[in-house]
């Protein structure tokens, strides 16, 4: 047999380990090609939405920098986006419950109401009329400022503005900032419009809880014949300031509780005139009265001016 030269032995190994280097070397380079392919978008995305005031120069050395660490880069802004959902998430739960609570005040501060006209109704007839329709303007006072407390509490004045705001003004030609600007001039214009109008319902809602309380006292007799029918429409109303003032805390309008307590005090002193308060208290609690606070001072005030509130 013919024998085999080392020589040709270490060429052939020689020629393998070429070989096999460049076949690393071209996978490697690949690899390198699809990495950087894959960084150039993040890096362009990066670059765009940096600010303008920033030097073209820092802006295309953090872009490169955030490209070439573009897998940390997408990590960091997934973290982002589900922390941000996350809070989103919890924040609406809050809202949604909050304005549960703020439903469920409104809805029993009107189911009062209603029980105070037919209570009315059926203790004095037509001589209620007035009475009757001093409830249903509660009522619609009532339901009113709690849309309009609900809608001006969700909406900015410096929010961007909507689709439907930006719609006349596309529709004119304008375009760019130019349709920005005028979108957000009439966002403001409906903002202002809306605490207008939420401002007027706030003083609307004051006089009509007087109102109600000026006529009960005015038109209604103190003694209808049964004076325990007497005591539970006037435990009612005292009730429905009580309600009052748990509904406008839940909203956060301190001003308004604060005069709608003035009425539940003068309330209160006419029911301590008339001897309500001195009725068996279980009557009270079978309709879920409120208990007046022991009068601290005299007065001879039977209820107080609504002041309007700024």
């Amino acid at each position: 047999m013919p024998s085999v030269s080392p020589c040709v032995n270490d060429n052939t190994a020689l020629a393998g380990i070429n070989v096999a280097l460049v076949v690393i070397a071209m996978r490697l380079s690949e690899l390198i090609i699809i990495y950087l392919a894959a960084a150039a978008p993040v890096g362009v995305a990066y670059f765009l939405r940096q600010h303008a005031h920033a030097r073209r120069a820092t802006q295309l050395l953090r872009a490169a920098a955030v490209a070439l660490i573009w897998p940390l880069t997408l990590l960091s802004h997934l973290l982002t986006e589900q922390r941000t959902v996350r809070q989103a998430r919890n924040t609406d739960r809050t809202r949604r419950t909050h304005e549960t609570r703020i439903t469920t005040a409104e809805r029993a501060l009107v189911n009062t109401l209603h029980q105070v006209n037919d209570l009315s109704s059926d203790a004095y007839g037509a001589r209620s009329a007035r009475a009757r329709q001093a409830a249903t303007d509660a009522r619609a006072s009532v339901e009113r400022f709690v849309g309009l407390a609900l809608t001006v509490s969700t909406e900015k004045s410096e929010a961007e503005p909507t689709e439907r705001e930006l719609e006349v003004y596309r529709v004119a030609g304008r375009k760019g900032a130019d349709l920005l600007v005028a979108g957000r001039c009439v966002h403001r214009r409906n903002h202002a419009r809306l605490r207008a109008h939420y401002e007027q319902a706030r003083n609307r809602l004051i006089h009509a809880l007087a109102e109600l309380l000026e006529t009960i006292e005015q038109s209604l007799p103190a003694r209808a014949g049964d004076a325990e029918r007497f005591a539970q429409l006037y435990w009612l109303i005292i009730r429905i300031f009580a309600q009052a003032i748990d509904l406008l805390s839940l909203l956060d309008d301190r001003a308004t509780a604060t005069a709608v307590a003035r009425l539940l005090d003068a309330a209160c002193a006419w029911a301590r005139r008339h001897d309500v308060l001195d009725l068996p208290r279980t009557n009270a609690a079978q309709i879920g009265g409120a208990l007046c606070p022991p009068s601290t001072q005299p007065t001879s005030l039977t209820h107080p001016t609504p002041q309007p509130t700024a």
